[in-house]
């Protein structure tokens, strides 16, 4: 595929010598399979839902093409962030206000690589004259450390920057769930293989089964509890203390989208009232 940068009308000789040139052979036979005309866009919409309409991808969203691929993964992770919240309401387990936590998530994401990609020598000279490009953040950091603030996280301030490479986080609530090396009875897996089905509350302290299976009754959410030590293990218990930011009787709550919700770095005096109020919170129950 070659793009040109002017608006120049090219008969199929003129682009089959263009195509050519770029190459740097002119005797190599050029089949043309498609031309066409693409217009450089960088929008973002005021808003991503009303009522019962969503935006997503370019809807959403336009940000130029750019080495990181932000504009598809952005698209890609606006439906992977709304596609759980609408099933829980549809099925009646959350409140039709978890629906505004999607806007509250991912319309600052766009902004933010919108502002990256202008950022980079590749679009610097596209910004407005006098306007300075925000710092640059590391790639993996916008790909993979970005950080939700909404009522669908508890713990995730104001102070906290939009995105960290994800070692850095140490499951920070609003991140997303770090990979840890772990193992059941047959089988090895990471940390990540237990999520994307509902929420998971993992921990050392055998003790927060009862307060999730407690939790979960009474708001009629689907919970698990996965014990580490138990039901899979780690090579190192201080590799899993370490990659959430809990101590051995602290908990740490994931989304089904595998996003941490909620944390506690020990356990509290009341454990089920604590894990109630927090997934009544998170899920909207």
């Amino acid at each position: 595929m070659v793009m040109l940068g002017d608006d120049t009308d090219r008969d199929e000789a003129r682009q089959r010598a263009v195509v050519r040139q770029a190459i740097g052979r002119s005797d190599l036979p050029i089949e043309l399979l498609a031309s066409g005309r693409w217009e450089l866009a960088a929008s973002i919409a005021d808003r991503f839902g009303a009522g019962r309409v969503f935006l997503a991808g370019d809807a959403a969203h336009q940000l130029p093409p750019n080495r990181g691929g932000f504009g598809a993964n952005t698209g890609i992770e606006d439906a992977h962030n709304l596609a759980w919240k609408l099933a829980a309401v549809l099925a009646g387990r959350s409140a039709p206000r978890l629906l505004e936590t999607y806007d509250a998530e991912r319309r600052p994401i766009a902004w933010l690589r919108h502002e990256q990609i202008f950022a980079r020598a590749d679009y610097k000279a596209y910004l407005d004259t006098g306007e300075s490009p925000a710092e640059v953040i590391d790639d993996d950091a916008i790909e993979l450390g970005q950080l939700y603030r909404s009522a669908a996280v508890h713990g995730a301030g104001p102070d906290l920057p939009p995105a960290r490479r994800p070692d850095q986080w140490a499951g920070q609530p609003g991140t997303r769930a770090p990979h840890v090396e772990a193992r059941t009875a047959d089988r090895e897996l990471s940390l990540l293989d237990l999520f994307q089905r509902g929420w998971v509350l993992l921990s050392e302290d055998p003790r927060w089964a009862a307060a999730t299976t407690c939790a979960a009754g009474e708001l009629g959410v689907d919970a698990t509890f996965v014990h580490i030590g138990g039901d899979v293990t780690t090579r190192d218990p201080r590799a899993f203390r370490s990659a959430y930011g809990i101590e051995a009787s602290g908990a740490t709550l994931i989304r089904p989208d595998g996003y941490v919700a909620w944390r506690t770095l020990d356990a509290p005096d009341d454990p089920i009232a604590t894990l109630t109020g927090a997934l009544r919170g998170v899920a909207a129950a």
